[in-house]
């Protein structure tokens, strides 16, 4: 009697790693796919920016040390030269608590936060 229960609690260890691994196969599977379709995305994002310098260089004056220059005053709004561009979190009028730029509404009070102006100009 002692083996059939020690058989069966084998079996049903068995199927959970079973069931765990194949969860996790398809959790792979999903990562890989959308890590390919962000791979994509990037690649049609570098060729449309290599696009647009190279009309506003054929029609303008600016040159690559110009553009340079540029991005790191963009990369230096949020404070730090990091290669990223980050939104100022937003500031909710009703309790002065911060908030992520995405939200609409504070997380805290559920009033609603200000607009999220885009990209400013210097």
């Amino acid at each position: 009697m002692e083996h059939l229960f020690w058989d069966y609690q084998l079996y049903r260890e068995g199927k959970r790693a079973r069931e765990v691994a194949e969860s996790a196969k398809t959790r792979a599977t999903s990562v890989s796919e959308d890590v390919e379709e962000l791979r994509e995305r990037m690649d049609r994002l570098t060729l449309v920016c290599h696009a647009m310098w190279e009309l506003i260089a054929d029609r303008t004056q600016l040159t690559e040390e110009d553009l340079v220059r540029h991005i790191e005053v963009v990369d230096l709004r949020d404070g730090k030269l990091d290669g990223k561009v980050k939104s100022p979190p937003k500031l909710c009028p009703s309790c002065s608590r911060p908030s992520s730029a995405r939200r609409t509404r504070c997380l805290y009070c559920g009033d609603e936060l200000p607009e999220s102006k885009g990209f400013e100009r210097v």
